[in-house]
């Protein structure tokens, strides 16, 4: 739902898929639309962080100084 969500609001996108049946499955999003509700929805979604980092890392192991 969250590659139509980017489609629907013409954001062009490249998707990637480990195995032929999830790319068909990709290609299927052209087949309906989200409701206004449901865009609304994922709009507002907060997690999983859009940058894929944790809420609160612990950033004291990132960069070690040697």
């Amino acid at each position: 739902m969250a590659l139509k969500w980017v489609v629907q609001q013409k954001i062009p996108v490249i998707p990637k898929a480990a195995k032929e049946a999830y790319l068909k499955e990709d290609f299927d999003l052209f087949d309906f639309e989200l409701s206004k509700e449901e865009m609304a929805k994922l709009t507002g979604a907060t997690s999983p962080p859009e940058t894929g980092t944790p809420q609160n890392p612990d950033d004291a192991q990132d960069c070690a100084i040697v």
